[in-house]
């Protein structure tokens, strides 16, 4: 089976199921040394929004508006 097969494929499964996929696919290209890296670049970057936040000096957003603003932004760059 071909990447374009493969790719193919891919783009026709539901998108919850491309995201599980994806993720999958991004995770496999760290190790576990770079993976506990990024997991204490994440950690410091929480705390520093968190502290911001509670300082009043950050506004907040729930979820579902996050999640539809990146995805906004993902349609845009993909679209022609």
């Amino acid at each position: 089976m071909t990447i374009d097969e493969i790719r193919t494929q891919a783009l026709q499964l539901p998108v919850d199921e491309r995201e599980l996929l994806a993720v999958e696919l991004l995770g496999s290209l760290t190790s576990p040394e770079t993976q506990t890296e990024i997991d204490a670049e994440w950690a410091e970057e929480i705390f520093a929004r968190s502290t911001a936040y509670r300082a009043g000096q950050a506004s907040a957003c729930d979820a579902q508006e996050s999640l539809d603003c990146v995805r906004a932004k993902l349609v845009a760059r993909t679209s022609p």
